[in-house]
């Protein structure tokens, strides 16, 4: 080789050098958005109010965060492998078996309300949402506990009862006026 190629052929490996170089620090700070983003999701998945599941087709737990194995009352890395359904009331399994097939059968799914039973706790009343996974074979599950809401609400149709049985066994006549002073309601008196 001439000196003249020699010294082409050594700016060409100088130049390629840089680039490398250049291209280098751009995967490092890649690299180390891509670890925050990693953290920033950790943080987020495992420390979340609300437990999360990704279940397989026969209702397999495949992963929880951290407030979906408090759920259960079991440590998390014990949880893979294990069905969902058995830490339900026996009595809401096969609501949740319908619910899961609803899901990965991709049909419009309402929300799963179902009891959890507990070892060292009362059993607990709460809502599932779950979607399906891009793959098909899992489902993303939120279990959110709603049983302070559930005692409302029954609280509520009782006192509901209370009020009607009062109404109607009532021996004055009563109306129930609208804002217009319509009448919406009466009981049998006032008929």
């Amino acid at each position: 080789m001439s000196e003249e190629d020699t010294q082409r052929l050594l700016h060409e490996l100088q130049v390629h050098q840089i680039e490398l170089e250049m291209q280098n620090d751009e995967l490092r700070v890649a690299r180390a958005e891509t670890e925050a983003a990693a953290v920033r999701y950790t943080d987020l998945y495992d420390f979340a109010p609300v437990g999360y599941f990704s279940l397989k087709r026969d209702g397999t737990i495949s992963q929880t965060n951290l407030a979906g194995a408090r759920l259960l009352e079991s440590e998390r890395a014990n949880l893979p492998g294990k069905r969902f359904g058995a830490f339900l009331a026996e009595a809401d399994r096969p609501a949740f078996d319908a619910f899961l097939e609803q899901v990965f059968a991709t049909q419009p799914t309402p929300d799963c309300e179902v009891w959890l039973d507990g070892h060292d706790r009362q059993p607990i009343f709460v809502q599932i949402n779950a979607t399906l996974s891009a793959g098909g074979q899992e489902c993303r599950a939120v279990v959110v506990i709603i049983t302070e809401l559930k005692k409302s609400q029954e609280a509520l149709a009782r006192t509901a009862q209370e009020w009607q049985s009062t109404f109607d066994a009532s021996n004055d006549a009563i109306w129930l006026l609208d804002e217009e002073h319509r009448i919406m309601r009466s009981n049998r008196q006032a008929d």
